[in-house]
């Protein structure tokens, strides 16, 4: 239906300049020249019209295209600044948890080998008193190191926490609120590895809890279980590091097409 109007008025356009041609038989127009100028400043006003038509149309789509292109490049300027927060955490964050530092072990390993020697120096107790005191001293040290790991990742969580959530890319959204809870999850494992350990100091109460606890299900083999269940948010930090790396090159793609875009107008 519209394609037929058009036509119609296409037809009618052209077709008003020679039913006026028929008018001007009877007289009215004079001389060839005023039917030639008649026809120059008809059709002239139509072409300059469709000029101006276009000329203003291509402005306008020229104007919503570049906001829309300023919109995408704001969108993905806010993931880049705080993929340059996350991605450094995740980093440290596996160094913490699962590679170990020149200075330090990871998590896992510091938690297996402080319940290790915590358990051997109680087995060998007064009849080998001086290699006891060394396991003592080095089990001491493992949980001094656990409890560093712990701070460390309350600051990472600190730095997670602080990025503003409008500023998180939709599509990877669900990957930054799993990683909050992971963070959550394993500071949770820390904490509670720490207070079933007969060498962290306890008030009274907490003392009745851990012996209640010692007596019925054993400290050491709760210890053992939550040093195992932290490995399973060791892979969820992996993954969730993976896919913000192939976002960061999906967007850094998107971002330089449509600088190149821009930069073929101007």
């Amino acid at each position: 239906m519209k394609k037929a109007t058009s036509i119609i008025i296409i037809v009618l356009t052209l077709a008003l300049p020679f039913f006026v041609n028929w008018l001007t038989t009877f007289g009215n127009v004079n001389t060839n020249n005023d039917w030639i100028g008649f026809f120059g400043g008809y059709f002239g006003a139509i072409i300059g019209g469709i000029i101006t038509g276009l000329v203003a149309y291509g402005i306008a789509l020229f104007q919503v295209r570049k906001i829309e292109r300023d919109q995408k490049v704001e969108s993905i300027n806010k993931f880049l600044m705080t993929y340059h927060v996350i991605y450094p955490s995740l980093e440290r964050l596996i160094v913490l948890l699962d590679k170990g530092s020149e200075h330090r072990a990871p998590l896992y390993s510091l938690m297996i080998s402080h319940l290790e020697r915590e358990t051997q120096s109680k087995e060998m107790g007064n009849t080998n008193a001086k290699d006891s005191r060394l396991l003592f001293a080095l089990a001491s040290k493992d949980l001094s190191d656990i409890v560093e790991v712990r701070e460390e990742i309350k600051e990472i969580g600190v730095n997670i926490n602080e990025l503003r959530d409008e500023y998180i890319s939709l599509c990877f959204y669900g990957e930054y609120i799993k990683l909050k809870q992971t963070l959550n999850k394993i500071l949770k494992i820390i904490n509670t590895f720490l207070f079933h350990d007969d060498l962290i100091p306890k008030n009274e109460i907490e003392k009745v809890y851990n012996f209640y606890h010692d007596m019925h299900s054993n400290n050491n083999v709760i210890q053992h279980k939550l040093a195992h269940d932290k490995t399973d948010f060791v892979r969820d930090v992996y993954k969730i590091k993976s896919e913000l790396e192939a976002l960061y090159q999906r967007k850094t793609k998107e971002k330089e097409k449509l600088n190149l875009g821009y930069n073929y107008f101007f």
